[in-house]
């Protein structure tokens, strides 16, 4: 399987055209299932920096706001985390504007202009109860 890499947006607008969308992940078992395919192919992502895009995005990257608000691309609600210890989570900046998952499930904030894998997902629409967390990762795939 090759592994094809995108800035961000572009990761984005291609899980759309496969009529899918950047992995949503609500829990850690999502996160966990989202870490066990990275681990699965593990040697070509290292060869890759180790980690894919997911669909949590700071909505302010593009304007002047210097506060974060993380949203996910579905928009549902962002109640759950895993950003890596020191990973700046609170201060909108174009570096820091959208987030990868690494082989260790640990999140990082990421300029969207680099060049990574992602993950794109399947078989959910509609949007999760605000008490369950989802696990809507069943069918998915690394692009």
């Amino acid at each position: 399987m090759d592994i094809i890499t995108r800035n961000w947006p572009m990761a984005r607008d291609q899980c759309i055209i496969e009529k899918k969308r950047l992995a949503v992940i609500h829990g850690q078992k999502s996160n966990d299932m989202v870490q066990k395919l990275l681990v699965a192919n593990r040697e070509k992502l290292r060869e890759l920096g180790g980690r894919a895009w997911i669909g949590l995005y700071d909505t302010h990257y593009n304007d002047d706001s210097p506060t974060t608000t993380w949203s996910w691309v579905d928009h549902t609600p962002f109640k759950f985390s895993n950003f890596e210890y020191g990973a700046r989570v609170s201060q909108s900046e174009l570096s820091t504007a959208v987030v990868a998952i690494n082989i260790e499930g640990e999140w990082e904030t990421v300029s969207p202009d680099e060049k990574l894998p992602f993950i794109c997902e399947t078989g959910v629409t509609e949007k999760p109860k605000e008490t369950e967390a989802r696990v809507g990762l069943s069918q998915a795939e690394i692009a």
